[in-house]
């Protein structure tokens, strides 16, 4: 009506409730589990985990081999063509490459 002041569409929230700079609602610091606790209970020590050592030489085997180069296909490759091995390039291209893989 127009002799009427407006309403708030505003939502008041309790003073445990907070909210962040966007105005998204956050959870209240003080949550059941922490509201039951008394003052008289003492804080369990936290449990220190710590990592599994890997061995230095199991991470050397596992990268120690180098990757097969494009000219080392390639040449095992032509070397398969003159051999007279493979039906096609491609199928003497993926034998070299597979040879060369299993060896390295």
């Amino acid at each position: 009506m127009p002799g009427e002041p407006p309403v708030s569409t505003r939502v008041r929230r309790g003073p445990g409730h907070r909210t962040t700079d966007q105005g998204a609602p956050t959870m209240p610091k003080t949550t059941a589990k922490t509201a039951d606790k008394t003052a008289d209970e003492t804080p369990q020590p936290r449990v220190r985990r710590t990592r599994r050592a890997v061995k230095p030489s199991a991470r050397k085997r596992a990268s120690a081999s180098a990757p097969v180069s494009h000219e080392q296909i390639a040449l095992r490759a032509y070397e398969l063509h003159l051999l007279g091995v493979g039906a096609d390039p491609m199928e003497n291209w993926l034998r070299a490459e597979r040879e060369l893989v299993a060896a390295a």
